[in-house]
């Protein structure tokens, strides 16, 4: 069931989300369009890497299904062993080390929604760098 306190934390959240990148922007525009242009040339070159590479992978017509699976496989299995480490680290941080979850403890609001609160923290957190890298290959991929 949906405690009424829930989309109030998750809005202060996005909130707090969108006054920081707003304010990164106010104070340095320039710094702000670098930072965003440093990431789409990454995700370029990511993706033209891995075209090129699933395009040679595809000269071999025996092995391409067996070796483009296993491609993925390892790919994804190294991606999810990095959400699961830095997924706890986080975790740990948000949950029990953060002055804010004191704070929300001491409030009325049940453990269950600070936790669930700090689970998607967390889990937006550290899913950022998933998608950055998953999305060029996916795309290399067709």
């Amino acid at each position: 069931m949906l405690h009424p306190a829930m989309p109030v934390l998750l809005k202060v959240r996005y909130r707090g989300f969108v006054n920081r990148v707003v304010s990164f922007y106010k104070r340095s525009p320039v710094q702000f369009y670098l930072v965003l242009g440093m990431g789409l040339i990454l995700a370029l070159i990511l993706f033209i890497f891995f075209f090129h590479g699933f395009r040679y992978i595809c000269n071999f017509t025996d092995l391409k299904d067996i070796v483009a699976k296993y491609i993925f496989s390892l790919f994804f299995f190294a991606i999810f062993l990095m959400l699961v480490i830095s997924g706890t680290i986080i975790m740990y941080s948000v949950l029990y080390r953060s002055k804010q979850a004191a704070f929300l403890l001491s409030s009325p609001v049940p453990f269950h929604v600070i936790f669930f609160i700090g689970f998607v923290d967390s889990l937006v957190f550290s899913s950022w760098a998933f998608m950055f890298l998953a999305f060029p290959v996916l795309f290399a991929y067709g």
